[in-house]
């Protein structure tokens, strides 16, 4: 047996040794795979990895039994790592590793980068490791036991990290005692104080850096250190004295001339500043990097962090002039996207501040609102157009639209929104987007459109879990502007719709009771109260407890009616009146509870109710309406002084209301009735004097300022009468009522000619009959009114002309005739008027057989005919006999 073991050892040793001597004497490299390899270890040292890969790898496949080998398999893995592709390199280093070649240390310690850049520290910690402890002689020993700790504290394991750095038996303090104090040995000492620091001994971290206070280190390695020592004085609590510390900092860093340095020292000071609340000197420390040649992420930093900082104060004049300088200064920076949609932001809050405002109305105020706003826009629109690849871009868009809103100029709004809306990601601004597309279009009357970008919000977000609450907020509103967009389309069914779900959802929610009100009124206005009154009672039954419960029974007794139920709406509101008896709706309830009982025909008590109700609510915005129903009572009862008192008090009490120039229209006409013609012209007059007066309701004025001074009743009433009709059917040439205008000149027009004995006046009267009827705008009345008023001037004529009174009498009747047999007349008393005039005549000139025509034909037209026209009749008859016999 001991045999056996002998010849096995000696087997081992003969296998060692020949292994040895077959490495040994094996065959050295040519000078020709030397030069072959050479083009790619030159294209290497020259940076240009992609083409050595390839070289070695030509190598590799062309000399493949060459001992040049393994360095043209690492050459080729490390130009794999320069590429980033460290899958690859690590592939082509495990299968190529051989641990008895010269270059295994290179390969572990390549592999153990390898690794670490795949984010596999433990595995690349055991490379290094494994360098260490089977390569104690390779030139990577320090680095690769720093490594080792480096990689553990990315893991992290800081316990392990402090053992391979600190453990005078380790590795590092081993290796690091034997070497100058360098670069490598540096950054092994400032790794260990990172690792005191993190495991909270602060005492040992700050003694491992102490290490080198008398060292003379570059000025890189200076700034770290100095870097640590405050970080770790910050970490222990000793707030001051790291920020005194930064000073010293700042000037390290200002040595190593490097902008990434400076600006991590400048937002450290800042952040420390911050901690302290010292905000103002830590917005000018962050302003340190709005310079050039800083990082673009400090910059970054610095503007989110100067406007934070800035609003905390309400200093944002201040933070947007920094921001301002700095875009002034770098129009063209790295950051200027951010920086213009920071401080459009700023400005769109300067804007909403003041706008929301109570002295919103107050002239500076709102120039100041109005210039932040337009600054803002300023801003957005500058960002959109000049930076469209940048990822503020869709931020700045949907901020733009958010102007364009506030300006009210929807469709811009809407094309902003849209344009963000396909730029922007799974975000709580892209449900902000949806949702303010929805509003512009609804602003815009696009019902549809709003419709379905609400419905978008809710079926692109509803199922998603957002950490924010700002979404999840938006789903009620939205539902009730789609109930609301639906039911501007009148589509019922929609709006139910969307009513159940926020029922469903947001049962007790800010916006339910009011879609609940508004679905159920239109409900009961389209023809179905009792659905309407289910739709209420079950939200009652459902959430108790609503707010607006109260609203709800008030909208109950509206339904009834709806239903002419006036008995049981009158019942709704006493109940309601006897429960809510401080409630602010109870002018409401009162008001129309009166309006019931007046709709049962009891004017009495409907009167009562409405004297109530103005003097317990004279303020109220009802008690305009409840004094025109008190000033109508009135005048219905013919108390027209009374009336016109009422209506009085409505256009001097409230002479805002839509009711006030109505009032005054109402006033006049009750002085009328009293027969204060003066008093009604001056309410007349007024009105049409009136710049702010509804142009319908100056017509009318204007009509009854005419037919007021034609009822004075003399000459030159009349002719100004005249005047005013002329001038409203001027002024007023597409009303409908123009025509009217032009009937009531031609009836003053003939009470002038009737009342006239100056035969000048007739031409005028005839040319102002004649400008009647050859108006287009003259209807059929008018027209015979104008007809039977030239007959009577004709008439007037013949009396005055004796020679040629055949003929102006002939005239006349034909006018009277044409009168009568015009089958457009409308009213009967005109054609009874042309009628009696016309048999009149024709009996005067003897024309019996005519006037008997015209009497028989009267007589068939008129309800119920007269004797004396039956009588008319048979005299002419007996004259035309009498005639016949001669």
């Amino acid at each position: 047996m001991r045999a056996m073991a002998s010849t096995g050892r000696t087997f081992l040793i003969l296998l060692f040794l020949f292994v040895a001597v077959t490495r040994s004497f094996a065959a050295g490299p040519t000078s020709g795979e030397r030069a072959a390899l050479q083009p790619a270890k030159t294209r290497f040292e020259m940076t240009f990895y992609a083409e050595a890969e390839q070289l070695a790898a030509g190598f590799c496949r062309k000399y493949t039994n060459s001992t040049l080998l393994p360095e043209a398999f690492l050459l080729q893995a490390k130009a794999r790592f320069e590429q980033s592709n460290y899958v690859g390199a690590a592939e082509m280093l495990r299968s190529h590793f051989d641990p008895r070649d010269l270059l295994a240390d290179e390969y572990l310690y390549h592999i153990g980068l390898t690794q670490g850049k795949r984010g596999q520290y433990r595995e690349a910690a055991d490379a290094f490791a494994r360098l260490t402890r089977e390569y104690s002689t390779s030139v990577h020993l320090l680095d690769a036991s720093i490594q080792q700790a480096l990689a553990y504290s990315m893991v992290p394991e800081w316990g392990r990290v402090i053992d391979l750095l600190s453990q005078s038996n380790a590795v590092f303090q081993s290796v690091a005692r034997t070497n100058s104090p360098g670069d490598l040995v540096f950054r092994g000492f400032l790794l260990l104080g990172q690792g005191q620091m993190a495991v909270s001994n602060f005492a040992d971290a700050e003694a491992t850096l102490r290490k080198f206070d008398k060292s003379l280190l570059n000025p890189t390695n200076a700034w770290q250190r100095q870097y640590l020592i405050c970080q770790i004085q910050l970490a222990d609590g000793r707030t001051e004295e790291a920020l005194q510390n930064t000073t010293n900092l700042l000037t390290m860093a200002g040595n190593t001339l490097l902008p990434a340095v400076e600006a991590e020292s400048a937002a450290f000071r800042a952040s420390i500043l911050e901690t302290l609340t010292r905000l103002d000197e830590a917005i000018t420390n962050y302003n340190r990097n709005l310079v050039e040649g800083r990082p673009t992420s400090r910059q970054r930093q610095a503007i989110l962090k100067i406007s934070e900082l800035s609003i905390r104060q309400n200093k944002i004049n201040d933070a947007a002039a920094l921001l301002e300088q700095f875009l002034g200064q770098y129009p063209d920076s790295n950051s200027a996207d951010l920086a213009l949609l920071t401080l459009g932001e700023l400005r769109l809050r300067q804007y909403e501040q003041r706008a929301g405002t109570n002295d919103f109305l107050i002239a500076a105020t709102n120039l100041l609102a109005q210039t932040n706003l337009a600054q803002a826009h300023s801003s957005f629109d500058t960002l959109v157009k000049k930076f469209p690849q940048s990822p503020f871009f869709p931020k700045g868009e949907l901020d733009l639209g958010w102007c364009l809103w506030f300006e009210n100029r929807m469709p811009e709004c809407q094309q902003a929104l849209q344009t963000a809306i396909t730029a922007l990601p799974h975000s709580t601004e892209l449900a902000l987007a949806y949702f303010k597309l929805a509003d512009a279009q609804f602003r815009q009357g696009n019902f549809k459109g709003a419709i379905n970008n609400y419905e978008a919000l809710i079926r692109k977000f509803a199922a998603v879990p957002l950490q924010s609450l700002t979404v999840s907020n938006l789903f009620e509103p939205a539902l009730y502007q789609e109930i609301r967009a639906s039911l501007a389309t009148e589509d019922l069914v929609a709006a139910t719709n969307a009513l159940a779900r926020i029922l469903n959802w947001y049962p007790n929610g800010f916006n339910t009771e009011r879609a609940v009100l508004l679905t159920g009124q239109a409900i009961s206005n389209a023809g179905d109260p009792p659905r309407a009154r289910a739709l209420f009672i079950g939200f009652m039954n459902v959430v108790s407890g609503a707010a607006s419960i109260p609203e709800v029974q008030l909208a109950i007794a509206r339904t009834y009616e709806k239903e002419n139920d006036w008995t049981n709406a009158i019942q709704q509101y006493e109940r309601w009146l006897n429960i809510f008896t401080n409630h602010a709706a109870r002018p409401q309830a009162e008001y129309f509870r009166a309006c019931a009982i007046s709709q049962t025909g009891d004017k009495t008590n409907a009167f009562i109710s409405f004297t109530n109700y103005i003097a317990r609510f004279p303020t109220d915005d009802l008690a305009a309406p409840a004094q025109w129903w008190v000033a109508d009572f009135y005048y219905a009862m013919g108390a027209f002084s009374s009336a016109e008192n009422g209506y009085q008090t409505i256009f001097t009490q409230w002479p805002k209301s839509e009711l006030a120039h109505q009032a005054q229209m109402m006033a006049g006409r009750a002085a009328f009735k009293r027969q204060s013609l003066g008093d009604a012209d001056k309410y007349f007059t007024n009105l049409c004097n009136n710049p702010n007066c509804p142009v319908e309701l100056k017509f009318q004025a204007l009509f009854a300022h005419g037919d007021t001074l034609g009822s004075e009743g003399n000459q030159t009433n009349y002719v100004d009468a005249m005047n005013v009709f002329r001038l409203i059917a001027r002024d007023y040439s597409t009303n409908k009522l123009a025509a009217l205008a032009l009937g009531q000149r031609a009836c003053y027009a003939l009470q002038w000619a009737q009342s006239s004995t100056e035969n000048d006046k007739y031409e005028t009267v005839s040319n102002a009959f004649m400008e009647v009827i050859n108006s287009p705008q003259a209807d059929a009345r008018a027209t015979n009114i104008a007809t039977i008023g030239l007959g009577v001037v004709l008439e007037k004529l013949a009396q005055q002309r004796p020679d040629e009174a055949r003929q102006f009498r002939e005239q006349a009747l034909d006018l009277y005739v044409n009168a009568f047999l015009n089958e457009e007349q409308p009213e009967v008393f005109w054609t009874k008027m042309a009628g009696t005039e016309a048999g009149r005549l024709a009996y005067e000139m003897r024309e019996w057989q005519k006037a008997i025509k015209i009497y028989q034909r009267l007589q068939k037209l008129l309800p119920t005919s007269l004797p004396s026209i039956q009588n008319k009749i048979q005299d002419c008859e007996r004259n035309l006999t009498r005639v016949s016999k001669q």
